[in-house]
This record gives C-alpha cells, sequence and structure tokens, in this order.
C-alpha cells in the first residue's frame, strides 16, 4: 500500500473548512478535478455511510463512502467502486484550530490518502514511477481548491478556474 501525505494551512476557522468539507455532495465545488460529485440514491447528506459519485472531467469515476465523520475534527473516505486504477483507496483530512497573526483563526489541514493499485507487481512499478507522484500533484491542488473555496466562497473549477459562489449546484 502506497501512502501520500501533506498538510495545507488555510487562514479560516475550523467550521468554516469543515462547512466545505463535511458537505458530502459539494466536493466538486474545490477539488479542481471533479466536475460534479453528486450524492448516491439513499444516501443521507453526511455522516457515516453517507456517499457520492465523483465524476472527473477527464471521464473517470470513482464511488466513494464516509468511514469516519467526527464533526470539525476528521472526515476519511473510501472509494468502494469506479474507473480508476486502484485495487483500494482511503483518504482522510484532520482539522486542527491554529492562531494565526493577529490571533486570526487558521486551520491545520492533514490530508492522507492511502491506495493499492491494480495489476500486482505491474501496479507496484507504475505507482513507483508516475502514481505516486501523480497522486501528489493532485492531492496539493485539492488543498489549494480547499483554501480558495474556503477564503472566497468561489467554486474551483477545472485546472482551478474560479466561478461566482452563485454557480454552487
Amino acid at each position: 500500500m502506497s501512502e501520500v501525505v501533506l498538510t495545507r494551512r488555510i487562514a479560516a476557522s475550523r467550521e468554516a473548512v469543515w462547512a466545505a468539507l463535511g458537505d458530502v455532495g459539494g466536493v466538486h465545488r474545490f477539488h479542481p478535478h471533479v466536475e460534479c460529485s453528486p450524492l448516491n440514491d439513499g444516501s443521507a447528506e453526511g455522516g457515516l455511510g453517507a456517499s457520492r459519485t465523483c465524476h472527473f472531467y477527464d471521464g473517470n469515476h470513482v464511488v466513494e463512502e464516509v468511514t469516519r465523520w467526527v464533526p470539525l475534527e476528521a472526515i476519511d473516505v473510501a472509494i468502494v467502486a469506479g474507473s480508476m486504477p486502484l485495487a483500494k483507496a482511503k483518504a482522510g483530512f484532520r482539522l486542527t484550530p491554529e492562531e494565526g497573526p493577529a490571533q486570526e483563526a487558521r486551520t491545520r489541514v492533514d490530508l492522507r490518502m492511502s491506495y493499492t493499485p491494480k495489476l500486482g507487481p505491474l501496479g507496484a512499478l507504475l505507482d513507483a514511477l508516475v502514481l505516486r507522484r501523480k497522486f501528489r500533484s493532485i492531492l496539493t491542488e485539492v488543498l489549494e481548491g480547499l483554501d480558495v473555496h474556503v477564503r472566497t466562497g468561489q467554486v474551483v473549477g477545472e485546472g482551478g478556474v474560479l466561478s461566482p459562489a452563485s454557480a454552487w449546484a
């Protein structure tokens, strides 16, 4: 199993960051690779077991289910199906309040993704050569998108292009 771990400090309260992360069907509002992320039939809007399907701009998709839900502190999702070359994968966000300059509210966001590629030894080779670097890049963009979205209310679209908050769907 491979793992990518990243941290970003966002100049916003933990409540503001959680509002974006806890909106299970709204990940497309800050993820610059996700075109839309509707909740699956019968899914709750949030909480343990909530599920969504993320449709990526490149035509891929994944079905994700919330496996950990601690309001204002943590959310984990597992990829349970999809078109990506992954045998299994999970990702999680951890939120820690911090104090910034002049007692400004800040939140430390830790993002951890662990995954196992499909294709056995060939998948392990592809991971070493391409996948790990690609996932690190994508997850960095996700944290950047989350930062921008939380601070501005704008939707982060394909390639990081911003849309007004009124474009929320």
